[in-house]
């Protein structure tokens, strides 16, 4: 028999208690995120693709903006919580082959880093051309990235926090080409041990995301720092936001 491989971490980490263990990005963090958008882009009355939607809170801000939201997740816990909440036009499949015809969307969006799961760098190509093949000439994409220099510089080995009435210890390293950042979860309530995961994100630089997006038709336009608009510094931006334009 051929070794069994394991399952990727992005099908397990997203599941019912995701939304509680990570409350600090709330609703306002979205709306601060959509803001930056409308100031930068015409975005009311757009269809935009929000990739990696979860649990809809940028759906939510970009509809109350004006847009006209669809959301794509892999998670079914994450999507069914978005329909509780009220948000419709959600589907449930893989950034790396969108079930949408081509052409369709003004606009799309990757915010709060949905972006880097895939253990190849052709799969997250695959992600952009997938996402310039949905849009129209001249659609606009919005990648929100961590900044990788920052995270690199100011790891935090370990960090215990509260999330409503769950205890969360967190335990983060470097791959040994420090390319990627892994963190370890475990959620506790009352002392006992609920949940454990792995979360695994590689880490692009500013250049390596203008080259994946120029090459898959999206040329960048605009790099930002943070939500408030404030120009990318490598040395401690929060954000690496990159704006690009299907050519």
């Amino acid at each position: 028999m051929g070794k069994m491989e394991s399952t990727p971490w992005y099908r397990e980490a997203f599941d019912e208690l995701y939304t509680e263990i990570y409350g600090h990005r709330d609703e306002m963090e979205a709306i601060a995120a959509v803001d930056l958008l409308k100031r930068r882009i015409s975005i009311a009355g757009s269809l935009v693709l929000d990739l990696a939607c979860g649990a809809g809170r940028h759906m939510e801000a970009l509809a109350a903006a004006g847009a006209k939201p669809v959301g794509l997740d892999l998670s079914a816990s994450l999507l069914a919580e978005a329909r509780r909440a009220g948000r419709s036009d959600l589907i449930r499949g893989d950034m790396r082959a969108l079930p949408f015809r081509a052409e369709v969307f003004d606009g799309a969006v990757s915010m709060f880093t949905s972006f880097g799961y895939f253990p190849e760098r052709r799969e997250e190509v695959a992600v952009l051309v997938e996402t310039a093949r949905c849009l129209k000439a001249g659609g606009w994409f919005v990648l929100d990235y961590m900044n990788s220099n920052l995270v690199r510089s100011s790891l935090e080995p370990l960090t215990r926090r509260k999330a409503g009435r769950l205890d969360v210890v967190e335990r983060r390293r470097l791959t040994a080409g420090r390319d990627r950042v892994i963190k370890k979860v475990e959620v506790f309530s009352g002392g006992r041990l609920m949940r454990e995961f792995s979360e695994e994100v590689r880490l692009l630089s500013r250049g390596e995301i203008a080259e994946m997006m120029g090459g898959a038709g999206l040329r960048p336009r605009l790099v930002l720092g943070d939500y408030d608009g404030a120009p990318y510094v490598a040395a401690g931006s929060p954000r690496l936001i990159t704006f690009g334009v299907k050519e």
